[in-house]
């Protein structure tokens, strides 16, 4: 099973268009392949700090964490540039399903990074930096990763219709579904 992750909870986020693309071509290359969807503005964080103890997790969370993230061998991540980095919301979802389940939610399991920028560098010291974060708590991430630079350009209407984009989308995809 695989987990797809919009990595924002910015409306209207260019990388959310990716990730509705992304969406659409993970289907098309598995057919069948139970998968689940966890797009960030969904989910509600509480700050503070007894979201660091597991009984301090929100039950939505938890939710998430048991019936997404645990069952998942795979996690797909569209994650956009913000600041020179990644999305905060990105790392405080990681952290947060962290403090419980810890092992069965990211040991030896394969993450495949898409990174989506208004510049030149499509994202790509977000890639390397969350990279480094899954490879510490024990994710295998994918070693070809794909910074999407000037998505502005690359869309219609809310839609990438970037036919060189959609290619190389399409061919990482079926690429890291045989990782």
């Amino acid at each position: 099973m695989t987990s797809l992750i919009c990595a924002t909870n910015r409306r209207n986020a260019r990388s959310r268009v990716v990730f509705e693309k992304v969406k659409e071509l993970f289907r098309k290359n598995t057919s069948d392949e139970a998968h689940h969807l966890i797009d960030l503005i969904e989910i509600d964080f509480t700050l503070g700090p007894d979201q660091y103890k597991a009984s301090g997790q929100s039950p939505a969370l938890s939710t998430i964490q048991d019936e997404a993230l645990i069952p998942s061998d795979r996690f797909i991540f569209v994650i956009p540039e913000y600041n020179g980095g990644f999305a905060g919301m990105a790392k405080v979802f990681i952290d947060a399903v962290s403090i419980r389940k810890y092992k069965e939610t990211f040991k030896g399991k394969k993450a495949l990074l898409i990174g989506v920028a208004e510049g030149r560098a499509g994202n790509l010291r977000g890639l390397d930096h969350i990279s480094q974060i899954l490879m510490h708590i024990g994710v295998h991430v994918y070693p070809k990763k794909l910074p999407i630079s000037r998505a502005h350009k690359l869309m219609e209407n809310r839609e990438l219709t970037d036919e060189s984009t959609i290619k190389a989308l399409d061919q990482l995809i079926s690429d890291f579904l045989l990782f």
